[in-house]
């Protein structure tokens, strides 16, 4: 049988990560001074100046909180662009040694049959891929376009320059800079991301191979055993694979939450600060939806890698392990129980790649931004009698707030049905997008523009449900940042019941049983996948 090439699938995405100078082919080091030339001057003068440009720029706006936040996030986003840069040429050896594994007899499919098998997922690594970057260069010019369109010399990135930029030719010149430094981050930072998600990617597929061949051991003890010593060497190279791959990426994961979490935030922020919508707030939601998205994709392929290695101990039992001898089961039993542990991606060993890992960066970065948003907050103040009226205001609004969630709640019961139903298309429509032979398909775009569109407003109701249950769960907060240290004991013990009654924060749910939540939405789209897959 031929070798099967799994680099084939990453065609378009080595062929960009070679362009922007990060990837000189099949040779495991810049052995081609003129490429390695080529790539330290994209490095400092694409990505090193323009970093530059925006440190000096935080000296002059760090007074100005909405300033420096608009400088920051961007900032720490070029950071870790540049970062992954670096990590991955420094590493190329590394990398080329790990994909030597993956053209080892045990890593290569055994028939037609697991051929088939593993093109699930280079088609769901293909359609992570093209639509994270079409989304991200739709993204990348209207941001681009924003300034254009609005009225002075305004850059798509705020940053200090030593000569001014409010006339020609100055403008035009820094305006085409930032185009081609801005392009060439996102085209690395795209790409660098997704040649990760392809490792993620080939460690599930290689569990599919090995469960397959697990499966459908048989034969006379002799070649029974054989087999069984093959699937043992398999599996050792799949953990071999998983994790040098895994202390490739782990600084690289780490840093991906941390500047996540901070952009989110400071994004979020930003927006909170838009009185009207605008061409502004548009590109910071749509910002927000690209990180969401990249980080997304990290913890769902993170995912999928414990789920594929977590079956392979039934695909050790479903064998025909009853025929063989004692010595031969011994091994199976082994070989079970060392495949009990599931393989796990993590960053330093601390934080997994998981949903719920993204489910917690999404409250982290929320939480960082009640922060902020509240230091523009009103807080209580003036005499004791002022702050007497205000607090009873406050007393009375928190009460019209509770009986207007009361009755909206009881108005989005119906919202059991929308929650059911979702379930049962979602997984109906995965099962026909699995039934198609190519992705690229008249078939295919229907399909996967309704997934889409269900999940769009699911996570619609969950999101806004959560965002009321999050708001409503900042007020005990916002009393305590008032005046209160100040003013009488009568006045105190008012807050303290007010605090108390607003410690339970307002939840939208259906019928009582089913919160509207973020943490619900993962579990509604992990029983439509648990439908599916049966």
């Amino acid at each position: 049988m031929e070798k099967f090439n799994w680099m084939s699938t990453l065609t378009v995405n080595l062929w960009i990560l070679r362009t922007v100078g990060i990837w000189p082919g099949k040779n495991k080091s810049y052995e081609s001074k003129w490429y390695t030339l080529y790539f330290i001057f994209n490095a400092t003068l694409l990505i090193g100046v323009q970093n530059f440009t925006q440190i000096i720029n935080i000296f002059f706006v760090y007074t100005d909180l909405e300033a420096l936040a608009g400088t920051c996030f961007i900032l720490a986003t070029n950071f870790l662009g540049l970062a992954k840069m670096l990590i991955f040429v420094r590493n190329l050896r590394s990398i080329h040694n790990i994909l030597e594994i993956l053209d080892s007899d045990e890593a290569q499919p055994k028939s037609t049959e697991q051929i088939k098998l593993v093109q699930p997922s280079l088609k769901r690594w293909k359609m992570s891929y093209f639509v994270f970057m079409s989304y991200v260069s739709s993204n990348l010019l209207l941001w681009l376009l924003v300034p254009l369109l609005s009225e002075g010399y305004q850059l798509p990135l705020v940053s200090w320059y030593p000569f001014s930029v409010e006339k020609s030719p100055n403008y035009e010149i820094v305006f085409m800079y930032q185009v081609f430094s801005f392009t060439y981050i996102s085209a690395a930072n795209i790409n660098v991301d997704a040649f990760f998600y392809a490792l993620l990617m080939f460690i599930w597929a290689q569990c599919d191979i090995l469960c397959d061949n697990l499966s459908h051991l048989d034969g006379d003890p002799a070649q029974f055993n054989q087999k069984l010593i093959n699937c043992v060497k398999h599996h050792a190279k799949i953990v071999r694979f998983a994790k040098k791959s895994n202390s490739l990426i782990d600084m690289i994961i780490l840093g991906q939450f941390a500047t996540s979490t901070m952009a989110l935030a400071l994004t979020m922020f930003q927006l909170s600060l838009v009185e009207t919508v605008n061409q502004e707030a548009l590109v910071s939601l749509l910002y927000i939806m690209g990180i969401m998205i990249q980080l997304f994709i990290y913890c769902w392929f993170g995912t999928e890698v414990e789920i594929k290695s977590s079956k392979i101990p039934y695909a050790v039992y479903v064998s025909q392990w009853y025929d063989q001898p004692l010595n031969a089961k011994k091994n199976m039993l082994i070989l079970s129980q060392r495949c009990q542990r599931p393989i796990q991606i993590t960053a330093i060993n601390l934080f997994a790649l998981s949903l719920n890992t993204f489910i917690n960066i999404i409250r982290t970065a929320w939480s960082y931004f009640v922060v902020l948003y509240n230091v523009h907050q009103y807080n209580l103040d003036g005499t004791v009698d002022e702050f007497k009226k205000k607090l009873e205001e406050c007393v009375n609004h928190h009460k019209e707030i509770v009986r207007f969630a009361n009755s909206s709640n009881s108005v989005f019961n119906i919202i059991l049905g929308q929650l059911m139903t979702s379930t049962m298309v979602l997984a109906l429509t995965l099962f026909q997008l699995s039934l198609v032979e190519s992705f690229v398909s008249q078939e295919t775009l229907p399909h996967f523009c309704y997934l889409t569109g269900i999940s769009m407003e699911l996570f619609f109701y969950c999101w806004f449900g959560n965002e009321v249950e999050i708001k409503s769960s900042g007020m005990p907060f916002a009393l305590y940042k008032s005046n209160w240290c100040q003013q009488p004991l009568s006045v105190q013990k008012s807050m303290l019941i007010m605090s108390l009654r607003c410690q339970d924060p307002i939840t939208i749910s259906a019928l009582n049983l089913f919160p509207l939540s973020l943490r619900n939405f993962v579990t509604i789209l992990r029983t439509a996948w648990s439908y599916f897959a049966r």
